[in-house]
């Protein structure tokens, strides 16, 4: 919409971004809970090393807490400052006013598509943290291939 005219983009209202943002982290942290129970979901935030936990529980705990937010600012940071600027240019000397926002509507739609691009990327991150059992890192990798077994390392090759 705010490529339009008079309109101004929603996600320009700090509200709306927030919202979006919100939205984000209850949905990963209902995924976490509801795929790997609520136990498996806090035992996440401990991290791989036991005698390190308690350092590294509260410090991911405040990060994700910190999550929707950092979304937020950064969606309604960046198509903020892009209507601020055709506003200004707007107001400025007559034929500037008619030829500039036309002229940078292409540009405003890039920053558009790159925000997007990046809060989906972001979510579908924080998502795919959470959406499969935590890692036992105690085990053996015996299936690894290995100088002893014999197994060859195969290397693709781009042509």
């Amino acid at each position: 919409m705010g490529l339009f005219p008079l309109f101004m983009s929603p996600t320009s209202a700090v509200s709306v971004t927030f919202a979006l943002g919100l939205s984000s982290f209850l949905y990963y942290n209902y995924i976490g809970i509801s795929e790997n129970g609520i136990f498996n979901h806090l035992k996440h935030f401990a991290g791989p090393i036991w005698w390190i936990a308690p350092l590294i529980f509260p410090i991911e705990l405040i990060s994700n807490f910190i999550r929707p937010f950092s979304l937020g600012i950064r969606l309604f940071g960046n198509l903020f400052a892009d209507e601020k600027v055709l506003e200004t240019l707007s107001g400025l000397a007559p034929p500037v006013t008619w030829f500039a926002p036309i002229l940078l509507m292409p540009l405003s739609a890039f920053v558009a598509l790159v925000q997007t691009f990046v809060f989906i990327l972001l979510s579908q991150l924080y998502l795919s943290e959470v959406s499969h059992a935590p890692h036992d890192h105690s085990h053996d990798h015996g299936d690894e291939p290995t100088e002893e077994t014999g197994d060859e390392f195969i290397v693709p090759v781009l042509t």
